[in-house]
Order: C-alpha cells, then sequence, then structure tokens
C-alpha cells in the first residue's frame, strides 16, 4: 500500500514505548494519534539477552522479523491476527520473517 493510502485511514496507534513511539512519529504514520501505554515489563526480573543466542535457540533467520504476540488470537478478531496473516502472505519475498506466538 502507498504510504499516502494510510492518511485516509482512520487509526490511533499505542507504543509501549518512547523509543518506538518516536519511530512511529518520522514515519507515513506521524500524522495519526499515537499514544504512549507502558507495557509494564518488570526489568529486574526480565532483561535482554543476546540476540544471536535467541536466534539460533529457536531457529529464526537473520532477517528483520515482524512479531505477533497474542493469547487466543485467532478467535479474538480485535486481536488483528487475520490481518496479520494477511500481511505475512503479501510480503512473502521481502525479505521479512513473520513469527507468531501465542
Amino acid at each position: 500500500m502507498h504510504p499516502d493510502k494510510y492518511k485516509k485511514i482512520p487509526v490511533i496507534l499505542v507504543s509501549p514505548s518512547l523509543w518506538l513511539m518516536s519511530k512511529i512519529e518520522k514515519t507515513c504514520l506521524s500524522s495519526k494519534k499515537i499514544f504512549h501505554i507502558p507495557n509494564g515489563i518488570n526489568f529486574e526480573q526480565f532483561q535482554m539477552g543476546s540476540r544471536e543466542v535467541l536466534r539460533v535457540k529457536h531457529g529464526f533467520s537473520e532477517k528483520p522479523m515482524v512479531l505477533f504476540i497474542g493469547a487466543n488470537a485467532e478467535s479474538n478478531i480485535y486481536k488483528g491476527y487475520n490481518d496479520y496473516v494477511r500481511l505475512a502472505g503479501l510480503m512473502e519475498n521481502c525479505g521479512i520473517e513473520f513469527v507468531c506466538l501465542g
């Protein structure tokens, strides 16, 4: 879809991090309403590890990854699972790895 088409779609974006929010603000989606809602991760319990170790452990490639996480996503239309699957199909040959957990 051409970036100009996003201007006509009524969208509200939610970002779990200020870093991601700043990235969104530099894209064709910058004119949309963007809210920061922290995801509440306890960083004392969960810490960043090696990206390479994670990729090897779970068999992921070095390609950029789009990750979808959602419990009961297939049965809940509001989680966007069907859109995610459709997008993955449309971008099959774009050098991006689509991973779904949940």
